[in-house]
């Protein structure tokens, strides 16, 4: 009998775009990968992967494999969401993504209204940045910022969200003032890896400033922002974020302004279920308000 848990292994190939970067989503070892997806191919009797002088690949069958798993996905993640339901008093819970920051500026505070009025609704905060968390049913729904080029989800942008470039006071004092965006090269600045290493802001500075020495880096944005207040350097953040951190300025405020559109996004099948569409049309109305305030 086939295992369901092996074609979440070949999804996450596709996905991730290789075995090792699957790996690394999945958080096992790379021949761990290798021999689930041997036996999967074992198992069909068809070849799912081209082995190529770089690595491996999906082969053409395994493409074709992996349309028919992400129907097979789409309904265990909503057969799970169903499951969840307590049934001494029909409580459900849903599991919601989105970035630390987000979640702990928006998404927190409206969560509290929504649990008074819909006390059989549990939610449980995933924090990351990866859409993967949705693709592969470790979430629900997720708040996303920027553009979530995934075919597979459905969702609608709520919003956006403004970022600039900050710096500590002292930092300036001591590096010299930036004038223009040509100065940022002869600057240090904070970068990101991991998760937040593609998120729009982090990839507008890398742009702008590819000659700027690298001086801290971490793929957490709390990290970034301590090391930013400790004087390390520029770091690109959302307004909202930077107005009450003591000594920060903002720099290029002209030259640099970041606007990101904000998603909601979820599977497709998902708003069949009611406690779902219950969040998701609750989110639809309160996050674009939120973000008005946050942005003003």
């Amino acid at each position: 009998m086939l295992n369901w848990n092996d074609y979440r292994y070949l999804l996450a190939v596709e996905a991730a775009g290789s075995m090792a970067a699957a790996a690394r989503r999945l958080q096992v070892s790379q021949p761990t990968v290798g021999r689930r997806l041997s036996e999967l191919s074992k198992a069909l009797g068809v070849e799912l992967l081209d082995v190529l002088p770089d690595g491996a690949r999906l082969s053409e069958q395994g493409r074709r494999v992996c349309g028919q798993a992400r129907v097979l996905e789409q309904q265990a993640a909503l057969i799970e969401l169903s499951a969840r339901k307590d049934q001494s008093d029909a409580v459900t819970r849903i599991r919601l993504a989105a970035s630390e920051g987000f979640a702990h500026a928006a998404l927190i505070p409206m969560l509290s209204g929504f649990q008074s009025d819909n006390p059989r609704i549990l939610i449980d905060l995933i924090s990351g940045t990866r859409l993967s968390d949705l693709r592969h049913s470790e979430a629900d729904i997720a708040g996303r910022v920027g553009d979530p080029s995934d075919e597979h989800l459905h969702g609608r942008s709520v919003g956006q969200i403004e970022f600039g470039l900050y710096a500590l006071e002292s930092y300036l004092v001591r590096a010299g003032e930036i004038h223009s965006m040509v100065d940022l090269n002869a600057h240090a600045i904070i970068a990101s890896t991991g998760e937040i290493a593609n998120l729009p802001q982090v990839r507008s500075l890398r742009n702008a400033a590819p000659r700027a020495r690298v001086v801290f880096s971490s793929n957490s944005s709390l990290n970034q922002i301590d090391a930013m207040l400790s004087g390390f350097g520029i770091l690109a953040l959302p307004n909202y974020r930077a107005r009450d951190l003591p000594g920060a300025r903002r720099i290029l405020s002209r030259a640099f302004k970041l606007l990101s559109d904000v998603w909601l996004l979820y599977r497709p099948g998902a708003k069949d279920l009611k406690p779902l569409q219950t969040l998701i049309d609750f989110f639809a109305q309160e996050i674009p308000k939120t973000l008005k305030r946050m942005n003003a």
